[in-house]
């Protein structure tokens, strides 16, 4: 079809249709799409929080066994 073609009020109709039709077969799968998004974002922020647990509970192991042994990073370091 070209563009200066004009369309009669019924193929308007129909083409108005068509898109009201392929919006609501799309909307839920648009919903679903959003609700795993949400849900692999939350995933990625507990494996981020849990990895950063584990960063902090070995820092304090390290330093508690620093402490244990008498020794401190600085005095380790003016060796």
């Amino acid at each position: 079809m070209s563009e200066n073609q004009q369309l009669s009020p019924e193929e308007l109709e129909a083409k108005r249709q068509e898109l009201i039709d392929f919006y609501s077969n799309q909307i839920p799968i648009l919903k679903m799409r959003k609700e795993y998004e949400e849900l692999q974002t939350e995933i990625q922020e507990l494996q981020t929080r849990k990895v950063y647990a584990q960063v902090k509970m070995a820092q304090m192991m390290y330093n508690s066994n620093n402490e244990d042994n008498g020794t401190s990073e600085s005095s380790e370091q003016n060796s």
